[in-house]
């Protein structure tokens, strides 16, 4: 992504790069600091990865939500439990809100780590210089002074990107599993659990006597639960 290693354009952009006034610093492309050019690499690379980050996440946001739907839509009883699954949903709707706002936080974050220059590094240097010999190593091609050195700038750009794009994909992938699925899962066990028999009650039909009231109510968790199962593997499936 983001370097076509067999492209000219791509030593072009680079040469264009480091001739911008604030990075030419000698006439000599040998003597001067590949930093500018990884960095205009990288927060291409962040543009990319956060653009189809935000696309996945939009996608499973709106797969839960019909599951969700479908979920909360579902007839638990009867007419004379309807407003009980209304007061859980509202209740579990208000543990939930603020989820994507934690995801945009998230993927900020993430952006940042590539898109900014003063973070463009690694820790993992070891790992980074390991690939740059690599591709110098299977870089057989003869050029003059100049281009050699901007094949250079160019293989230690992709060799960066490369570090990267395990660590923020495996970043990303986690974040969408806590914050759609963790969060969303820990809100409904908390929803399901934490609400008293007493507060639903006051929600249920009182047409009946208490024993039948009592009866109907006690079904109201166990199928939720069922119901918060079946979503759960719909999710993973």
């Amino acid at each position: 992504c983001c370097i076509d290693e067999g492209s000219p354009d791509v030593l072009e952009e680079i040469r264009q790069i480091l001739d911008l006034p604030f990075n030419r610093r000698t006439k000599n492309y040998r003597h001067m600091a590949t930093h500018s050019v990884v960095a205009e690499f990288a927060k291409r690379f962040a543009d990319h990865y956060t653009k189809h980050a935000t696309e996945c996440a939009e996608e499973i946001s709106g797969m839960l939500q019909e599951h969700v739907d479908a979920l909360w839509s579902t007839q638990i009883d009867s007419a004379r439990t309807s407003a009980v699954v209304v007061h859980l949903r509202k209740l579990w709707e208000a543990e939930i809100t603020g989820l994507q706002g934690v995801w945009a936080q998230t993927l900020d974050i993430a952006r940042q780590q590539n898109a900014e220059p003063d973070m463009v590094f690694t820790t993992n240097e070891h790992y980074l210089n390991s690939v740059v010999k690599k591709m110098v190593e299977a870089d057989s091609s003869s050029h003059a002074d100049d281009e050699s050195e901007l094949r250079k700038h160019m293989m230690e750009s992709a060799a960066y990107i490369k570090t990267q794009r395990k660590a923020i994909t495996d970043m990303l992938c986690k974040s969408v599993v806590i914050v759609f699925h963790l969060k969303v899962n820990l809100a409904m066990n908390k929803v399901l659990q934490g609400t008293s028999k007493s507060e639903l009650a006051r929600y249920v039909d009182t047409e009946d006597h208490d024993a039948i009231r009592r009866s109907h109510l006690e079904k109201v968790l166990p199928t939720l639960q069922a119901a918060r199962s079946k979503l759960q593997g719909a999710f993973w499936s």
